[in-house]
């Protein structure tokens, strides 16, 4: 099973505040700097590249993650405005 990953700010902004077209949401095994995948279907049989990279609007499409915990790390332009968040946990969905 799957859990549709909830982005804590969506969409991305800039420092300037407008949408941040192609800011990158980069996802690691919790506590290391090694990438964990993260998926387009709730099937999870289609790998998002990583990092997902946001559309012209600063918004991100669907991510769908496995049943563990995963870290993530938004950055907007040159790594402005980053926003860590840890401890997600991928589940069955309510």
């Amino acid at each position: 099973m799957a859990i549709l990953f909830t982005i804590p700010t969506r969409p991305a902004f800039a420092s300037n505040g407008l949408p941040a077209a192609g800011a990158k949401l980069y996802f690691y095994e919790t506590g290391t700097t090694t990438p964990e995948d993260v998926y387009t279907t709730p099937e999870l049989t289609t790998a998002h590249s990583n990092p997902v990279v946001a559309d012209s609007a600063g918004r991100f499409a669907p991510i769908y993650l496995r049943q563990r915990r995963y870290r993530s790390l938004r950055r907007v332009g040159s790594g402005l405005g980053q926003c860590r968040h840890s401890g997600h946990m991928g589940g069955p969905s309510l």
